[in-house]
């Protein structure tokens, strides 16, 4: 109700207690009724001249208005007090009407420049910040991260749900869900009903990121072709793995372990290796290495198998492989030798077996270089001792001895 009608209430008030109070008077009644008491008890309602109240702040038409977002006021005469003076980049207040500097906030998606510092600036791309925080506190310094393999479309995030799109590398699960099933490329993924996470994308799948989209699964390589370990973010990087070579042409193709060869067929098979991660299309994938003629190989190198729920937090499994010619190896009472035709740039071996008056190693010898056969000294011969049941070839230089008649 306004002044004028609390006064203009009074007044008739006074005209009817005037009215009763004179008829009083003749019988010598007191002035000191109600509605007197009421009219000299009547101060008129304070104007915004005389100071308004706390979050409000004086208007130049005479009034008083709610203190501004982003500013608070004590009352009284005082204009608005900026939250962040001189700057548009600072702290805000959560709603109109603040009445101290205290209830000054970083808005949701904003941090602060540095401690106590009144400036704020977004929180990078990839990081979100929810809710308003004091000053004063530290939450109001910092961003919370997205989860691994996920960020957001723009800096100044404001809630984790903001964390949508994928990072190269990542594909959508659902909790719980059975991780690591590639699916076939071109095929379609069946919908997902509950909120997905990101995760590692498994070994020998690639997963290209930058999707909004929950339906997303990895792509599994084609032809059994591997990735080097788990995160591939392209078809790219599906390869021919070491110790393997690719069996076949186009999409029949097939991975195959190189053949560690064998000295009972007919014709022998010398062993081999591939050091390689390989492109399909490479020449190169096509063959495993030759150890040279003779000499064999054995898959006792690692190559790392990330199993297919592995989380990325996981330890591989090793699996044996003739990778390198570390592999390649001779055998008791061999020798190697460079093959005929061999050249420094590109050195051909072969195994040979030491006998008729030489020796040759002792047990198994790994690597591809040069072990000749060792001649006995003059005047000895090979006898029928230290020599190998497996190769034939003398092993111990106690093998050589000196013949009857020599002294």
């Amino acid at each position: 109700m306004s002044s004028c009608s609390v006064l203009l209430l009074l007044c008739l008030l006074a005209v009817h207690a005037i009215s009763s109070e004179s008829r009083l008077l003749s019988s010598g009644s007191s002035l000191d009724t109600a509605a007197g008491r009421l009219l000299r008890q009547y101060q008129p309602l304070a104007s915004a001249a005389q100071g308004c109240s706390p979050g409000q702040y004086p208007t130049s038409q005479g009034g008083c208005e709610a203190c501004p977002k982003g500013s608070w006021c004590p009352g009284g005469a005082a204009a608005p007090v900026p939250c962040s003076s001189g700057s548009s980049s600072g702290l805000t207040t959560q709603k109109q009407g603040a009445t101290s500097v205290k209830q000054c906030v970083v808005p949701p998606g904003m941090r602060l420049t540095k401690k106590g510092s009144s400036l704020v600036e977004p929180c990078p791309k990839g990081q979100f910040r929810a809710g308003f925080a004091a000053a004063a506190d530290a939450a109001a310094l910092k961003c919370s991260k997205c989860s691994a393999g996920s960020t957001t479309t723009v800096a100044a995030a404001t809630k984790k749900q903001d964390c949508k799109v994928l990072l190269p590398g990542y594909y959508w699960s659902r909790p719980g869900a059975k991780r690591g099933k590639p699916r076939a490329a071109g095929s379609v993924a069946p919908a997902q009903t509950a909120d997905p996470v990101p995760r590692l994308c498994p070994q020998n799948s690639w997963c290209p990121g930058g999707i909004a989209d929950a339906t997303v699964t990895p792509t599994a390589c084609p032809n059994g072709l591997w990735t080097e370990a788990m995160g591939a973010t392209s078809q790219d990087e599906c390869r021919v793995p070491p110790g393997h070579f690719l069996l076949g042409t186009g999409a029949t193709a097939t991975i195959t372990p190189c053949s560690t060869g064998s000295l009972t067929t007919s014709p022998t098979q010398p062993g081999t290796y591939q050091p390689e991660w390989l492109l399909p299309n490479d020449t190169a994938a096509a063959a495993c290495k030759s150890c040279g003629a003779g000499i064999l190989s054995i898959a006792n190198e690692p190559l790392a198998v990330y199993a297919a729920d592995d989380d990325g937090t996981g330890r591989p499994k090793m699996l044996s492989v003739a990778a390198t010619n570390i592999s390649c190896y001779i055998r008791q009472g061999q020798g190697m030798v460079l093959d005929a035709g061999s050249t420094a740039a590109d050195p051909v071996y072969k195994a040979v077996t030491c006998s008729s008056n030489s020796v040759g190693v002792p047990d198994t010898q790994y690597g591809l270089e040069e072990a000749r056969c060792s001649e006995c000294p003059d005047n000895m011969i090979t006898a029928n001792l230290f020599k190998s049941a497996i190769t034939g070839g003398y092993y111990d230089v106690g093998a050589c001895l000196v013949p009857p008649g020599y002294g």
